[in-house]
């Protein structure tokens, strides 16, 4: 029932992150298979969407939680970067929302937010060191610039025209709560 996926998620969600790397392994398995692109069945492929969703909140409510500003977890390494594995899956759930970008399901209008919600919660959850070079290190700096891009799209009348710099135009997204969860997202990395 949604009841309970709802309940596992927040729980996996309030993970101790002292533990999350573990859980980050045991995820490794549904992470690969929601970034998979293959051709498949509508029932399937909404099967996959869901996956897609209920990972960006458990990974929005870790971010929340502390996961990724605690060392102890491993998210972030000694060169203060953040894990591949979450690096692929930023670029890998971005790949699928642009290629989505004209499509305005429900379950992708929920993709969109609870994506955009991670990225602005884990990069603020990331303490700065010296002027932010900790979070400037977090990600590659085409990774920030797709990821601007991406939810430059989703701003609604929050979108700044960016006079020839926009790498892919994206439908105007209707709601406010993602229009200002993406402007957040902009401003966070």
């Amino acid at each position: 029932t949604p009841e309970i996926r709802e309940a596992v998620v927040t729980a996996l969600g309030k993970t101790n992150p002292l533990v999350f790397k573990e859980l980050i392994e045991e995820l490794q398995v549904l992470i690969k298979e929601a970034l998979d692109r293959r051709t498949e069945s509508a029932r399937k492929r909404r099967k996959r969407d869901a996956l897609r969703v209920y990972l960006a909140r458990i990974f929005e409510l870790t971010a929340d939680h502390g996961s990724f500003r605690d060392s102890p977890s491993g998210v972030v390494d000694s060169k203060r970067s953040l894990l591949p594995l979450f690096v692929e899956y930023l670029e890998g759930t971005k790949s699928y929302l642009v290629a989505e970008c004209d499509k305005d399901t429900p379950v992708l209008q929920l993709l969109r937010l609870h994506f955009s919600r991670f990225v602005t919660q884990m990069v603020n959850s990331i303490p700065p060191d010296d002027e932010n070079e900790r979070r400037a290190r977090l990600l590659d700096a085409n990774v920030r610039q797709d990821l601007f891009f991406l939810f430059s799209g989703w701003c609604g009348v929050f979108a700044l025209t960016l006079s020839g710099l926009e790498k892919k135009a994206t439908r105007l997204v209707r709601s406010d709560e993602l229009q200002l969860s993406s402007l957040r997202a902009m401003s966070a990395g």
